[in-house]
């Protein structure tokens, strides 16, 4: 299901997109723009099973202060890949682990580029928080992905087997370093 919320009072302006099979790269800005988002916003909140490296890297419009990106850690803590680009993708839910997404160190290359930095991942190990420089720097300082890893019970037991042999799933052949 396709949802767009968006916080009230107008004063607070958080942005969800939640596995929202309409959101690409291509009208991501349009479609913040349309629900009368624009410049500074409190949180930007991407999970869109997919290719949520390509929308945070297209998005102009507006300039989060927290931003949550869902990763994938079936990479680990040191490549920075991802899918490649693909408007029309779908994520097949019947296959583990999951061909989707863009690893955490590829989020904090892309989130230095734009004036981010990791302060966290969630406790499940795939959500990651980002926060704009100038914001909260002396309550949330800066981390590696690795400190990431490290840190949290899920991701610590990560293994370079968690990814899948392209000899029996071909698509991860198609990996792009970011």
């Amino acid at each position: 299901m396709s949802q767009l919320f968006f916080g009230i009072p107008r004063e607070y302006a958080f942005l969800f997109f939640h596995n929202n099979w309409d959101t690409a790269a291509e009208n991501i800005n349009w479609l913040i723009a349309n629900n009368r988002f624009a410049g500074d916003v409190d949180l930007l909140s991407l999970d869109l099973d997919g290719m949520d490296y390509w929308v945070w890297q297209a998005i102009r419009c507006i300039s989060p202060r927290v931003i949550i990106l869902e990763f994938n850690p079936v990479w680990g803590p040191d490549r920075a890949v991802s899918i490649p680009y693909q408007a029309d993708y779908r994520i097949d839910y019947r296959r583990r682990p999951y061909y989707a997404g863009a690893s955490l160190s590829a989020f904090v290359k892309l989130g230095r580029e734009k004036g981010y930095r990791l302060v966290g991942a969630q406790r499940l190990g795939f959500n990651s928080l980002f926060v704009r420089s100038g914001v909260g720097e002396h309550l949330l300082p800066e981390i590696s992905p690795r400190q990431c890893f490290e840190s949290n019970s899920v991701l610590r037991n990560w293994e370079p087997n968690w990814i899948p042999d392209a000899s029996e799933r071909p698509e991860w052949k198609n990996i792009v370093e970011v």
